[in-house]
């Protein structure tokens, strides 16, 4: 089955929903990230939490680190510039902690 979406907003608001997130749930993002993508967690009453991002635009590990709560469901990474992100280090934090990888 296809889904075809006119914004990304709507297309994250939806996967967020089919991942089974619901309202009072938890959800890492960086804080540096544009506010729209805000707008789908408000509509389902999902709880951000933001971590650090470094100079270069890359994760701050020790703030994502701090700032994780075990009720977390899932961590957003946003790829800079399209500079990729550590992916084998956020799949095993993830593995680990049996929580959703959203890039």
């Amino acid at each position: 089955m296809d889904f075809l979406f006119s914004h990304g907003r709507t297309a994250f608001k939806y996967g967020l929903k089919y991942l089974g997130l619901n309202k009072n749930d938890k959800i890492m993002l960086p804080e540096y990230i544009c506010d729209i993508l805000l707008d789908p967690l408000k509509d389902l009453g999902i709880k951000p939490i933001f971590y650090e991002i470094n100079d270069d635009f890359t994760t701050n590990w020790k703030s994502l680190k701090k700032n994780y709560q075990s009720s977390v469901k899932a961590i957003v990474v946003i790829n800079y510039f399209g500079f990729e992100e550590k992916k084998k280090k956020f799949n095993n934090f993830c593995k680990k902690r049996g929580i959703f990888l959203i890039e």
